[in-house]
């Protein structure tokens, strides 16, 4: 961890000896403290206000005042009154060189570091020339603590010794001021002594009765504890110990340090929800306390969960707000911590020269402040440069600079930790017997819980056995790898699961440990079924984990989803008998690194595989096609290639009784309309199938095996939701703001009506009734479908910034996340999400509208209805219209809207709106609807103009009479 910042506060105790009782600055700041406390500060500024109207030069009453400003967080007034009394007079008094040391106590974790420094060391010399050890000793421990953060441990324990020396017999609070902020630097620094010089510090604070210091002192052990301990209730409980004292003291400095280090505890144990609560708390206590220290680690931290979280456009701005805030600090130690996770960031965003810069000044950073572990960790960091620049000769001699590094400073064991690296090194330069070694190796040095390792070393493994010609010999690495995985998972209660999903993601490694290369070899040898099965069981857990991820990350109730849990053999499809007759489906297997294609094809004779090209050979196209279609035209001779690259080979192979796709898509594949692709002729695929999409094949079986519904067609809608404002910080109103704002969607209300229309007993939700509130505490499931029309957002990997916008109230922020809609319980044949933006985001590698259509399949939809791209509501009002008119004619959902799309290109409606939509799910659903034949849409436009026209006759007469 980190040595522990005190607040000012807690320092300001020393007096000068001799001074008569009442005049001392310690007694001033115990009194002071007791007002604070007790709420009676305002009597108490009152009365020295009126004493130094009385007289002017009274600086016993400016110290007063000072103190009492500063407790008061009106730093500004603290300040300048302590400078007032800080201009030494001709005689050198207890008063100048106490309000100098306020001064340096007020400027820590608020100005920066050599500012408070220079401050400190003129008090250290002044303290002693006037004889007082008490403003020596805290002065020392101030420089004690500065020089941990920019100069290392060692010059920072030499400043503690020498405040030892000087502290006078018997004074406990300076006693255990010294113990309590020695103690997280010796524990940083792995000393033994840390722990006994924690519990000195806690006794002498206990004994002397000061319960500001004895606040700090809970605080300091939570810091000592995270690097000594293992046992989370342990730090809990001191933690809250902490915040008690703090609370009760309206030490604001403090709990914000107390909450930032709370908040990195819980984010060491993958407590990600509880977290992100204390550190958003700490956030706010940090800006009223002015506390750039905290502000910093708490940015920094919040940072580390929206990275787990896969949301690195927020992390990345959460980066950047810590590095600013270090930088104005000159906080050395939180800008060599930070170097890592940022350059890992641009690493993950694919910017190599910007991380490998970020890398190469960590590192030297590292070297110059003595910091062992981030030089070692550097190294390692540029070694993933050069893998991710396929430059694997560069890779391993830098493996091997961090491998030297860390054995010369006394870590041998970290090289442990550089085996499979070294065998991934060694494997791309095709030296396959090194790379073996190394791999077995990795798996050897993994402890029993580092299964994910494991499993990453044996998928290697796989892909050497595939390099070796040895195909069989993949797939038996690989069947066992995921069996042994499976198994380990199903020995895990629901909060190690929790725990375990944010332990997935492999820091500089492809996300697909190589798989993709495998499948290909394997399809090219006729293990299609074997291939099929692999492909769904890696997928289902890839989902489960994405599930699961959503709900801790959102602290939502429930058990973990039941796709967490591996399944029997059973649940797997097999090909044969998957698919109905006329159905296809198509999945499709994507890697990076010019890694091969391979596609999946299932029907109703049986199974094919296929090996297609790369997809990063065709991800420029695929980007260039979608987005010429949400601009509004149609690119047929980019849409030609797509096609031919991706499905012509598989067509072929079709029987003519197939009229339905069922899409299984993979990595950017969920980003292109696969109905909008131009056939030979130009026509689009939807003139002759279906289309359709589905999270896994798995999931697509076990949709359409669900009993037929014969309940009420009931309808449940909500329209026209009231956005209010977001409080500051939130991260689903910054991520809507980042694509076009929320701004009100007035048509929506009459497409929520149009819909309860359709069913029976329906229910309609309009405006502040559109609440999230009422979402998450009704009884769902007598709705066999239920129509939200507003504003969603769907980032293709994170988390934090995929919701759905509803009105905000009740103590709900308005924004219904993925890990809130997996804990709903839903009945439903079918969910619409209409509306401008209802998927959309930034692209990150992606997982496309699955972030809520998956959420809302998990909770018990059957099937979702969506959009890829921000759309207009005039012109989704009469598509949507006109997908529910087919529903009431008896067409199932996939054909429902592919006659919908069909229509609205027959009108001329651009391809920008009608290739937005999809279906994702069960493609088969019907619900019996029956069509209002008092209403339709398309009197939105025409009942408008007909009243201005009977205006305009009106007036007409009305000027002739």
């Amino acid at each position: 961890m980190f040595p522990i910042l005190l607040a000012a506060s807690i320092a300001l105790q020393a007096g000068q000896p001799g001074s008569p009782a009442g005049e001392r600055p310690r007694d001033i700041i115990t009194q002071v403290r007791r007002a604070v406390r007790g709420n009676t500060v305002p009597q108490l500024r009152a009365q020295w206000e009126d004493s130094l109207r009385r007289r002017p030069d009274n600086r016993r009453a400016v110290f007063w005042l000072a103190h009492i400003a500063s407790y008061s967080f009106d730093f500004s007034t603290g300040r300048r009154l302590f400078e007032r009394l800080a201009q030494a007079p001709d005689t050198l008094d207890h008063w100048s060189i106490h309000a100098a040391l306020a001064l340096g106590w007020l400027s820590l974790g608020r100005e920066s570091f050599d500012s408070t420094r220079r401050l400190a060391t003129r008090v250290a010399a002044l303290a002693k020339t006037a004889g007082d050890p008490e403003a020596r000793v805290q002065a020392l421990t101030m420089l004690g603590f500065l020089a941990s953060r920019d100069r290392g441990i060692a010059p920072a324990l030499d400043f503690m010794s020498q405040a030892e020396r000087d502290i006078p017999r018997g004074d406990l609070e300076l006693q255990s001021l010294l113990s309590c902020v020695r103690a997280p630097i010796l524990s940083f620094g792995g000393a033994e002594q840390a722990v006994a010089d924690l519990r000195r510090g806690m006794a002498a604070a206990r004994r002397s009765s000061d319960l500001w210091m004895v606040g700090q002192c809970y605080q300091s052990a939570v810091s000592v504890l995270i690097n000594t301990s293992g046992d989370a209730r342990v730090i809990e409980a001191y933690a809250d110990s902490a915040e008690t004292e703090e609370r009760a003291s309206r030490d604001l400095f403090g709990l914000a340090n107390t909450l930032f280090i709370r908040g990195y505890a819980r984010l060491a144990r993958s407590d990600i929800a509880g977290a992100r609560r204390v550190l958003l708390e700490g956030s706010a206590i940090a800006d009223t306390a002015r506390s750039l220290f905290a502000s910093a680690w708490i940015h920094r931290f919040t940072g580390e969960i929206h990275w787990q979280a896969n949301d690195l456009v927020t992390a990345d701005r959460e980066y950047n707000a810590a590095a600013a805030e270090f930088e104005k600090l000159g906080d050395v130690f939180g800008i060599s911590g930070l170097y890592r996770r940022r350059g890992g960031l641009a690493l993950d965003l694919g910017r190599l020269d910007e991380a490998e810069t970020i890398f190469t000044v960590g590192l030297r950073s590292s070297e110059s402040a003595g910091i062992v572990d981030g030089v070692y960790s550097n190294w390692i960091a540029l070694a993933a440069v050069k893998m991710a620049r396929n430059d694997w000769t560069g890779a391993r001699n830098t493996l091997q600079s961090a491998e030297s590094y860390g054995r010369a400073h006394g870590f041998a064991g970290w090289s442990q930790g550089l085996s499979y690296y070294f065998g991934l090194s060694a494997l791309r330069l095709g030296e396959l017997d090194r790379a073996e070694r190394y791999l077995n190796d990795a798996i050897r040095e993994s402890g029993p819980a580092q299964f994910l390792d494991r499993y990453a070393a044996r998928s290697r493994l796989a892909e050497l056995l595939v390099r070796r010609g040895d195909v069989a010999g993949a797939l038996r690495e690989l069947n066992g790898a995921t069996d042994q995985l499976d198994s380990l998972r199903g020995t895990l209660d629901d909060r190690s699961l929790r725990l375990l999903v944010f332990q997935t993601r492999r820091e500089y490694d492809e996300s697909d440990l190589g798989f993709a290369t495998i499948a290909a070899a394997l399809v090219k040898q006729g293990y299609v079924a074997d291939v099929f099965r692999l492909a769904e069981r890696r997928r289902a857990q890839l989902l489960a984990d994405r599930l699961l991820r959503a709900q801790v990350f959102e602290g939502a109730a429930g058990n973990a989803p039941a796709a967490a849990r591996p399944g029997s053999p059973g649940a797997i499809p097999d090909s044969a008998g998957f698919t109905p007759t006329g159905t296809a489906l198509l999945e499709y297997l994507t890697g990076t690194g010019g890694q091969p294609t391979t596609l999946l094809i299932t029907t109703p004779r049986g199974q094919l595989g296929l090996v297609l090209a790369p997809i990063d050979s065709l991800q420029d196209e695929l980007v260039r096609f979608t987005t010429a279609l949400e601009a509004g035209s149609y690119p047929v001779a980019l849409g030609n290639r797509l096609r031919e690259a991706l499905l012509d080979r598989a067509l072929a192979l079709l029987p003519d009784s197939i009229r339905r796709l069922v899409i299984v898509p993979d990595g950017v594949l969920y980003q292109l309309p696969f109905d909008a692709l131009p056939q030979a002729d130009g026509v689009p695929l939807i003139a002759r199938f279906a289309v359709s999409q589905a999270p896994s094949a798995a999931i697509a079986m076990a949709l359409s095996r669900r009993p037929v519904s014969t309940r009420a067609p009931r309808v449940l809608a909500f329209g026209d939701p009231t956005f209010a404002p977001a409080s500051q910080g939130n991260v689903y109103r910054s991520a809507y703001e980042e694509t076009g704002g929320l701004p009100r969607l007035p048509l929506s209300a009459a497409e929520a009506r149009m819909a309860a229309g359709f069913g029976r007993e329906s229910v309609l939700r309009l405006g502040a009734l559109a609440n999230e509130s009422f979402v998450k505490q009704t009884d769902l499931t007598p709705f066999r479908i239920i129509h939200f029309a507003t504003h969603a957002m769907v980032d293709e990997r994170s988390v934090a910034r995929t919701s759905l916008a509803l009105t905000a109230g009740d103590g709900d922020d308005g924004f219904l996340s993925p890990g809130e809609v997996t804990a709903l319980h839903l009945d439903a044949d079918l969910v619409v999400l209409s509306g401008c933006r209802t998927a959309g985001g930034v692209l990150i590698g992606g997982e496309g509208i699955q972030g809520l259509a998956s959420a809302l399949l998990e909770a018990g939809a059957r099937s979702v209805v969506a959009t890829r791209w921000a759309v207009g509501d005039r012109e989704t009002a009469r598509l949507i219209e006109d997908f529910y008119r087919e529903l009431a004619r008896g067409e199932p959902v996939d054909e429902a809207l592919r006659l919908a799309k069909l229509a609205a290109r027959d009108r001329g409606v651009s391809p920008g709106h009608w290739a937005a939509f999809s279906v994702i799910g069960d493609p088969e659903v019907r619900i019996p609807l029956k069509a209002p034949r008092w209403f339709s849409l398309w009197w939105l436009g025409v009942v408008p103009a007909a009243g201005y026209l009977v205006w305009r006759l009106a007036r007409r007469r009305a000027t002739a009479s």
